[in-house]
């Protein structure tokens, strides 16, 4: 049970054609994880008093740039364990 379905599957039927859309599970466990980690106390270092990134355009080493790029991949690898999870 650990394929990549829809987290909030819903069916368009007013196509001539129905087909389902919506987020993927992988994406929406993705989301979830990704709120945790941004909120852990190591996040916060990276945003200035007003919650606005601390980096330049090129997303220079040390700024919340590479480090929200680091958590993105992060929330993903969580979020692949969390499907592997529900295979049990």
């Amino acid at each position: 049970m650990n394929e990549n379905t829809f987290a909030f599957p819903h069916e368009i039927t007013h196509l001539q054609k129905p087909l389902t859309a919506g987020m993927t599970l992988r994406d929406y466990f993705a989301a979830k994880a990704m709120q945790g980690l941004m909120g852990m106390e190591r996040a916060e270092q990276f945003v200035d008093e007003g919650g606005l990134e601390m980096c330049d355009e090129e997303g220079e080493t040390g700024t919340l740039f590479v480090h929200t790029n680091f958590l993105a991949k992060e929330a993903y690898m969580i979020a692949d364990m969390m499907l592997k999870a529900r295979e049990v």
